[in-house]
């Protein structure tokens, strides 16, 4: 999954920020600087500041844990899990300082003048195509930094903790320090322009609680203009269960006001695609530079926002319908029909493009549609094949198989943080696969490779796309394998961009470098797929495609010359394997004589004797004077 940007992949949840916990040996400002600050200031964004020190002690550390816990980030990506564990919706819970940076919402345009008509620029997004500056200016449609900044940056609920004191000489001032802050705070916030939901948890220090404890907890929300819901309190001395009932609460408390939070975004989106008209950039962009984005390329945008949004509120049917919209879309003539080939805007659609099909292959898997997740795989397998081979570089490259290996990967990650549910077919340990719903409500037929299958067979499918990265890899001329510098003219260089495909592979000279073993990597990704394909396999009984993968896996240890790993894969294999029960001696022999070598390198003279008994048998193809031949 290297291939895509981790904000791409990943499931996105709407951001809670904890803020004023320290942990056990945490203390001061450390405390606070421990984990998220937002984003470098150096780039003009609203500072957040506050130096109130973070609250500590036994009562910090416990629901410093519990709500960590709470975490979604690596719950399985099923509706079930959801409901079950979340009423519907999980929270990404992080911990963040108490002086905390968010990022700019409009771009700054000090530096562009009026225009013709003396009219100041229109400040945009920073991550607008209409913004100077911006990755997608003039023409591109997404970026991943978007999805970081609403996903890593920006919390539906930043939640402060404060101490509430006990003592009755110090109350009147710790709680006139406490509005002050608070008020500073919320003033912050509100200059920011962001509609993040601000909660305050006081937390009473150690002993008796003052009678007019729920008076002071009045002044200091009236004071700070506190909406009610966003207060909440935790009583002193409370025990393990009253701080899960309380971090419960708190988050259940906040996960309706984070749907609403990003529905509001929702609708913002919403109204901008519905006006059909593109908004004026700050600044026109220069002569020589590409198209603007066209109208249906904004579409693509908005819709995909869209579908991010509605999976921020966890509705994976509304997010998959915004994403096929925005496939759809992409694939148009207006969109990357007119984008020129291979140029690096046409790279960035293509990766749009896998990024749209993923998240559209998670909502089927979220759904259960096992049988519609397959077939949209393979669906966007044959349409990316006809683009390349339309728009110029073909298939019959190491680029393509490198991008035959991550769409692979893809769905073995996709089925690994998916929760897959109970087949009839397969062995207790697991389904071999898992049979289409069409199947079983209406009977009606489908064909076998339409039925999800598990991990397994696409960490092999990777494997085996892997194998022949290696044979195109290998079939590189010399001279394009030189390093640049070693090259005689630019123009050779400019001449292999258009010969090679790089969307998700290197240039030549670092796909096979010219040194001693450039293949050895390619060995060590097989035998990384393979191994963990063959334990998928046998969890589930599939014997014969163990012992395939597992003499796979030896000659590619012969291959890296690592006879004795080579060995202890092939002796067990060879004693108990399949083909000599079913009378395929053609494999028991290529297998015998890939063994022999092993252990003759190994000098395991035991085996080499048993192997040639084995060879002196008839039955083989071909016979023991083959072997006296070669000596």
């Amino acid at each position: 999954m290297d291939a895509f940007p981790p904000s791409y992949v990943d499931h996105n949840l709407p951001l809670v920020l904890i803020s004023g916990l320290a942990a056990a040996g945490e203390a001061g400002e450390e405390a606070g600087e421990a984990i998220v600050s937002g984003v470098d200031g150096a780039d003009g964004g609203v500072c957040v500041f506050s130096d109130f020190p973070p609250v500590s002690g036994a009562v910090a550390d416990g629901l410093l844990a519990a709500l960590l816990a709470e975490d979604a980030s690596f719950w399985p990506w099923s509706s079930r899990y959801f409901s079950h564990r979340a009423n519907g919706v999980g929270l990404r819970i992080q911990r963040a300082s108490r002086t905390y940076t968010l990022p700019r919402k409009k771009a700054d345009t000090t530096q562009y003048a009026p225009d013709s008509d003396g009219l100041a620029p229109v400040p945009h997004s920073p991550l607008s195509p209409l913004t100077p500056g911006s990755e997608v200016f003039p023409d591109g449609m997404v970026t991943p930094s978007w999805i970081s900044k609403h996903q890593c940056l920006v919390p539906a609920a930043f939640v402060n903790f404060f101490p509430l004191t006990t003592d009755t000489n110090m109350s009147t001032l710790k709680d006139n320090q406490l509005k002050i802050e608070i008020n500073s705070l919320k003033r912050d916030w509100a200059q920011s322009g962001y509609k993040t939901r601000f909660v305050v948890v006081f937390l009473f220090e150690d002993g008796p609680v003052l009678e007019d404890a729920n008076y002071r907890i009045s002044s200091i929300r009236k004071a700070t203009g506190l909406d009610p819901r966003n207060v909440f309190t935790l009583p002193p001395g409370p025990s393990p269960l009253d701080i899960q009932r309380f971090v419960k609460s708190l988050l259940f408390s906040i996960q309706g006001a984070a749907v609403e939070y990003y529905r509001d975004l929702s609708k913002h989106s919403r109204r901008k695609r519905n006006r059909a008209t593109i908004p004026p950039p700050t600044a026109p962009p220069t002569s020589g530079t590409s198209q603007t984005l066209s109208q249906q390329g904004w579409n693509v945008r908005y819709e995909f926002k869209l579908g991010v949004l509605a999976e921020f509120r966890q509705e994976m049917d509304a997010a998959g319908r915004s994403y096929e919209t925005a496939y759809d879309l992409l694939f148009g003539d207006e969109v990357f029909g007119a984008i020129a080939a291979w140029s690096p805007r046409f790279d960035e659609a293509r990766m749009l493009a896998d990024v749209l099909a993923l998240r559209i292959l998670r909502c089927h898997l979220w759904l259960e549609q096992t049988t519609p997740a397959v077939q949209f795989w393979a669906a966007h397998r044959r349409r990316i094949q006809s683009i390349a081979h339309n728009k110029g570089k073909g298939t019959n490259n190491y680029g393509w198989e490198a991008w035959e290996v991550n769409w692979s990967l893809i769905m073995a990650h996709t089925i690994s943080r998916s929760y897959i549910p109970p087949s009839p077919v397969g062995t207790n340990s697991g389904p071999i696969f898992v049979l289409s719903e069409k199947t079983m409500l209406s009977g009606e037929r489908v064909s076998p490779w339409d039925f999800l299958h598990h991990r397994g067979y696409w960490l092999a499918r990777a494997a085996k796309h892997t194998a022949r990265r290696r044979l195109h890899a290998e079939n590189i001329p010399q001279e394009d394998r030189l390093p640049p510098d070693q090259h005689n003219a630019t123009s050779q260089r400019k001449a292999l961009s258009n010969v090679y495909d790089t969307y998700q592979a290197p240039e030549p000279h670092v796909e096979y470098p010219i040194d001693d073993r450039p293949g050895d990597k390619y060995s060590h990704q097989i035998l990384e797929f393979l191994t963990e394909s063959v334990a998928e396999f046998a969890k589930r009984g599939q014997v014969r495609m163990v012992e395939k993968q597992k003499f796979t896996m030896a000659k590619e240890y012969v291959r890296l010359e690592a006879w004795s790993d080579a060995l202890d894969i092939l002796r067990p294999l060879w004693l108990q394997i399949s083909w000599r029960r079913e009378g395929w001696w053609h494999l028991m022999e290529e297998c015998a004589w890939l063994l022999r070598d092993c252990a003759v390198r190994c000098g395991d003279f035991e085996t080499i004797y048993r192997i040639d008994w084995e060879l002196m048998n008839k039955k083989p193809e071909r016979l023991m004077k083959r072997h006296l031949k070669n000596q």
